[in-house]
């Protein structure tokens, strides 16, 4: 897994990555469909949206950050899965940090390894 925090969450994030990866760690995850307070809801929609998310497997909203809330959004792409960390100011949304993993080599998940030579 590859952690990459934004530099437009800088100011949220700068000197906190290890705090906010706790928080990240900690949320509560709900798969879709699923129901929620409007106004987290309204801005993990408007997120997927603006971002163009596709499958959108799972989401979480935590108030952790308060008086800002934390957003989280699970989602598959073809060249792997990432996970997108928000934080609502309210009246915006901001991208702190996303993960991504990319898929797993067959072999290697196997057990064997992927060299592409003969034995």
């Amino acid at each position: 897994m590859e952690r990459t925090f934004t530099q437009v969450g800088k100011p949220y994030s700068e000197g906190k990555e290890e705090e906010l990866s706790g928080m990240f760690d900690r949320l509560s995850w709900r798969s879709i469909p699923c129901t929620m307070g409007a106004m987290p809801g309204e801005a993990i929609k408007g997120a997927i949206t603006e971002l163009r998310i596709p499958k959108v497997d799972f989401v979480a909203c935590s108030h952790e950050m308060a008086p800002y809330g934390l957003l989280g959004i699970k989602a598959h792409y073809k060249n792997g899965d990432a996970t997108v960390y928000l934080v609502d100011e309210g009246d915006k949304v901001v991208v702190l940090a996303s993960d991504f993993y990319p898929p797993q080599d067959e072999t290697k998940e196997k057990g064997g390894e992927s060299d592409g030579g003969t034995a």
